[in-house]
């Protein structure tokens, strides 16, 4: 979101549409959901919306060269129930079109489904990147009671996502754990050994929705 929130950026500069001390104060936003909803709102404003979802499109392709695509996989072999807020196809070779959700979730939670919650890439429409079409997706009376189903009857594992990515675990902070506070979520975090304080900290931090903190050494490798 980081790369496309800039390459949307320079590209609203490029084509005249925004000037330079406008394009360095959006590059100095750290809020990539905003500074994405502002681009689509420029693009709109000067009908270049196909234009848009051209250069988001390209950035979801990645560099196939540097990506591990084992991963992959690796993933599909839990033999588990995907639910993906990614917009790319790279698990769709492991599923039938039929097994592929992406904009009615009223279907039924089946363990043979990949769910895309945020949409996919070649339905424009179905795709969750601005502000209103967050706001919009987490009001779904269907989506809440399909997401409610999901933490209710799954132990869920989150892969490459980041406590700091609140759509979804808003709901599971203050819906889930809304009666009883005890600890039912674990993040797990890397430090060096000589960062006992900083553990104690994020353990803290934590503590507060809920969350523990299981933590790795990594001196050796970093990971």
């Amino acid at each position: 979101w980081d790369s496309l929130a800039k390459k949307l950026v320079d590209e609203c500069y490029k084509l005249g549409f925004i000037k330079f001390k406008e394009k360095e104060a959006l590059k100095k936003d750290y809020n990539q959901k905003k500074v994405i909803t502002i681009c689509h709102h420029i693009f709109n404003e000067n009908n270049e919306k196909n234009k848009f979802f051209e250069i988001m499109k390209d950035s979801l392709k990645g560099d196939d060269k540097l990506e591990t695509s084992s991963i992959y996989d690796e993933l599909f072999s839990f033999h588990c129930l995907n639910v993906t807020t990614n917009a790319d196809k790279k698990l769709h070779k492991y599923y039938i079109e039929q097994n592929i959700v992406f904009n009615n979730f009223t279907v039924g939670i089946q363990d043979k489904k990949l769910y895309h919650i945020h949409g996919m890439i070649d339905n424009e429409d179905s795709l969750i990147f601005t502000v209103e079409k967050y706001i919009e997706r987490y009001n779904d009376d269907e989506f809440i009671k399909f997401i409610k189903n999901i933490f209710e009857d799954y132990t869920v594992l989150f892969l490459g996502y980041g406590l700091a990515e609140f759509e979804i675990l808003d709901y599971v902070i203050s819906k889930i754990n809304e009666k009883d506070r005890k600890i039912k979520a674990y993040n797990l975090m890397g430090f060096f050994s000589h960062e006992e304080n900083i553990l104690s900290y994020e353990r803290a931090y934590f503590k507060n929705m809920g969350i523990g903190v299981i933590p790795f050494q990594k001196d050796e490798k970093g990971y």
